[in-house]
């Protein structure tokens, strides 16, 4: 094509990606995509992004190992440094330092009933963001 960073300029015209840093890639996608965009599914990768670094943040408090918080931390960053929050709930689901961290906030009867009850409405909920909204995307 005659240009050396092709790779790039149609990684950022066609899918929007870029280098980001999480607090910026955050803010612009709550602004951009959910206020200015009316896209209610980017909610569903704001909250992933909001957990994931919340338990990122308990897994720290325990004094993991630092491998362990490289590791974890590595899966949570990954993903926005290509300047998009969608693959969150991916690379967080194979963090397996994050569900050491989880487990122990589990431990709690007020914790556990609390994920026992909210996350039936959570799922109720992403299946209305997703089908009812018109914002799913195959």
């Amino acid at each position: 094509t005659g240009d050396v960073l092709a790779n790039v300029h149609a990684q950022e015209r066609g899918w929007e990606r870029g280098v980001g840093v999480l607090p910026y890639v955050f803010g612009y996608t709550l602004w951009h995509d959910v206020i200015e965009g009316g896209h209610l599914r980017f909610l569903v990768h704001l909250g992933f992004t909001l957990f994931w670094c919340g338990v990122f943040y308990k897994a720290w408090r325990m004094r993991m190992p630092g491998e362990y918080l490289i590791f974890a931390a590595l899966a949570v960053l990954l993903p926005t440094s290509g300047g998009l929050l969608v693959s969150m709930g991916r690379f967080g689901m194979v963090a397996f330092p994050l569900f050491w961290a989880l487990a122990e906030w589990g431990d709690d009867e007020r914790v556990d009933t609390f994920v026992k009850t909210s996350f039936p409405l959570l799922l109720g909920a992403l299946v209305m963001i997703t089908f009812t909204a018109r914002t799913f995307t195959p």
